[in-house]
């Protein structure tokens, strides 16, 4: 079972006490979904409920990092000024990690802003409940680096898979 963790996520931001207290020894969710983006700015209550939840699943083995907002159906539009992820959500729910699980980074967009890398490779840098990583973001050399930085410092990393992006070349043949 599947988790998404938004604070878009109308029904989960009004009853989060109650998921908190749904979430103790919870063994059904093996996956959660953060969408970690707040208009909020500095407003981190609710993403320290949010951390207490994924500290609370037993079964926990994959935490899903999205480099966009959540939308909750495909009629809503995503109104959302702030498209940046703020990474300081992270560092609010990882702590809360009792388990070591897989981390995996996506996108529906295949521009990931080498700043946007770099930001949660700073977050997970030395973390030790992440042992496994995945990213289904296509990677340039240019935005490799943050990433291997980052996983080298990893200390129960055990696998890792990457996807790579072709350089463009100016003499492409047809």
């Amino acid at each position: 079972e599947c988790l998404h963790l938004a604070k878009e996520n109308a029904f989960l931001f009004d009853n989060i006490d109650s998921f908190v207290e749904l979430s103790r020894d919870n063994t059904a969710v093996e996956r959660v979904e953060l969408y970690p983006f707040d208009t909020d700015a500095g407003d981190y209550e609710f993403w320290d409920k949010v951390g207490q939840i994924v500290g609370n699943l037993m079964e926990l083995e994959m935490l899903g990092i999205n480099f966009r907002p959540y939308i909750e159906s495909d009629d809503h539009d995503n109104d959302n000024d702030n498209d940046d992820p703020d990474w300081e959500i992270l560092t609010r729910i990882l702590p809360n990690l009792r388990r070591k699980v897989e981390l995996s980074s996506s996108t529906e967009e295949s521009d990931t802003e080498v700043e946007d890398i770099q930001g949660l490779a700073r977050v997970i840098h030395g973390h030790p409940m992440i042992s496994g990583f995945s990213s289904e973001i296509l990677l340039t050399f240019a935005n490799l680096v943050p990433w291997c930085s980052a996983l080298a410092t990893l200390p129960s990393l055990e696998r890792v898979t990457l996807g790579l992006q072709e350089p463009e070349t100016e003499n492409q043949h047809d």
